[in-house]
């Protein structure tokens, strides 16, 4: 380092640091060194790129045999793309059928739900009805009941005073006649005497 630089950088301990790195890079084996760590890193690099090649190369090889074990079961190798596209599309016809079935069934499923719950809603209705109707029979034959109580002791009260009102007005004269006859004989005996 130059007189000059180790004065300007003289106090400041990082800038010493710093000026001493940029010696040291001006040395040729360090760029020896930098040059051989790039080479290293190429070649790393080329096996690398080769590697992948390798891979890519089984890949297409194991994709060529597999796509040679399709044309071979689909006996159509010059239309793949069209028997392709002609599966996809009868998956799709299925699967939309497939869908559509779902879709009635679960249909029907909910119209046999819906006439489930209006058989039992009507069921229900006869038997609130047949209950309404049971009660109101109660009802009246209870209303009748009474009436007929009523009715009998209404008669029997009447049958008990037209009895008393025969009795008194049978009685009546009988004991008055007797009553007569008494006080006629004590005074026909009164005027004897």
């Amino acid at each position: 380092m130059p007189v000059g630089d180790k004065q300007k950088t003289y106090g400041n301990p990082r800038l010493l640091a710093a000026r001493q790195n940029i010696d040291s890079l001006e040395d040729p084996g360090i760029i020896f060194l930098f040059i051989r760590v790039l080479i290293v890193l190429f070649r790393r690099f080329i096996v690398i790129v080769f590697f992948f090649a390798w891979l890519i190369m089984s890949l297409a090889r194991i994709a060529v045999v597999v796509i040679i074990l399709l044309i071979l079961v689909v006996l159509l190798a010059r239309l793949m793309v069209v028997i392709v596209l002609l599966i996809l599309v009868m998956l799709l016809a299925r699967l939309m059928v497939v869908v559509v079935l779902l879709i009635l069934v679960m249909l029907l499923v909910r119209l046999m739900v819906v006439e489930i719950l209006l058989i039992l809603a009507i069921l229900l209705a006869r038997l609130v009805v047949i209950v309404l109707l049971f009660r109101l029979a109660i009802v009246v034959v209870l209303l009748f009941t009474a009436l007929i109580v009523l009715f009998v002791r209404l008669v029997v009260v009447l049958l008990v005073r037209i009895i008393i009102m025969l009795i008194l007005a049978v009685m009546i004269p009988i004991v008055f006649f007797k009553r007569y006859i008494i006080v006629h004989k004590l005074s026909t005996s009164v005027y004897n005497f």
